[in-house]
């Protein structure tokens, strides 16, 4: 199981740090397919589609569109990686997002 952490972005459009959420897939293809589900405006795009939108959109340049293999979807994820988009998680690593209020239920809330 491969696991990626897409991060959150500023109003500006630039990662903040190591925020946002986990995303795991058996293999890269998969992962790009989780992450296109991410949103409405994505979910129903193809893939080599919306490989292409998210690529131009980040480095600001028109492109052709990308096979859809997983070389494709490898390098797909290495150029988000190399903007600081998205973070590999290695297998052991914990995902669970901290809960905001360090852990502890909120009072109206049933545990």
């Amino acid at each position: 199981m491969m696991k990626v952490q897409l991060h959150e972005t500023n109003l500006d459009g630039k990662p903040m740090g190591e925020t946002g959420e986990i995303i795991s897939g058996k293999d890269v293809m998969e992962i790009v397919e989780n992450m296109k589900r991410q949103s409405p405006f994505t979910f129903d795009q193809p893939t080599p589609e919306y490989m292409k939108n998210m690529l131009e959109k980040l480095e600001g340049k028109t492109m052709e569109p990308l096979p859809e293999d997983r070389e494709a979807a490898a390098e797909f994820l290495s150029r988000l990686g190399s903007h600081g988009m998205i973070r590999f998680l290695p297998d052991d690593e914990v995902t669970e997002m901290p809960n905001e209020n360090g852990g502890e239920p909120c009072a109206d809330k049933q545990v």
